[in-house]
């Protein structure tokens, strides 16, 4: 087994590689193809994805949670986080959004499984982190990609809520948020995360 320092810096080596968003006319994915015809599946039968340093990476903090080691579980966490806003800007916010929730939301499913303990612990990590990030997302001026962070980690806090665990920081979460987002103006931004707040617990 690695230690946390290894552990730690394979992990930056694979969250601070270029992010791989998949383009047209590369790897044959069925999920983002429109049409499909005999001809393209002949053409790209061969083919290949690319690299993605940032899967490997996820794949890498999944196996800290079957392992049940929480502390290499939180720092492949914060590392992915960090991650995530060293990517973002103005013309990809939205969708790197989701590519990176969608990783964290991959973990978080992971976390919920009966075979790893600290589900509750890892919880409690992840709701301290939605708040700085969030902060961040609007003081950029990113709110349309602040829209999908909001989207995502309230669907984690509907989920954490119908499992039984505490939504008390996330409530509180949505509500700074909501205060901050009308004290600079952007009313649907506001208006957004009142509404998850108000609906976090409505099954």
């Amino acid at each position: 087994m690695s230690t946390i320092q290894e552990f730690l810096k394979t992990l930056q080596g694979c969250f601070q590689a270029p992010l791989n968003i998949p383009e047209e006319n590369t790897y044959l994915d069925l999920s983002l193809t429109k049409r499909i015809t005999a001809e393209l599946l002949t053409q790209n039968k061969d083919l290949l994805p690319a690299q993605d340093l940032i899967a490997e990476g996820v794949c890498l903090v999944i196996e800290t949670l079957k392992d049940c080691h929480l502390t290499k579980a939180k720092l492949g966490i914060n590392e992915l986080l960090k991650a995530y806003l060293l990517n973002i800007n103005e013309e990809n916010q939205e969708k790197v959004t989701e590519i990176f929730l969608d990783y964290l939301y991959e973990i978080y499913l992971y976390s919920l499984k009966d075979s790893f303990p600290y589900t509750d612990l890892l919880w409690g990590y992840l709701s301290q982190c939605f708040f700085p990030i969030a902060m961040f997302l609007i003081e950029e001026g990113y709110i349309d990609g602040c829209q999908v962070f909001l989207l995502k980690t309230a669907y984690m806090g509907k989920i954490a809520a119908q499992k039984g665990l505490h939504t008390s920081s996330i409530q509180e979460f949505l509500h700074t948020l909501e205060l901050r987002a009308q004290e600079l103006g952007y009313e649907d931004l506001g208006a957004t995360a009142k509404n998850h707040r108000f609906n976090l617990e409505l099954f």
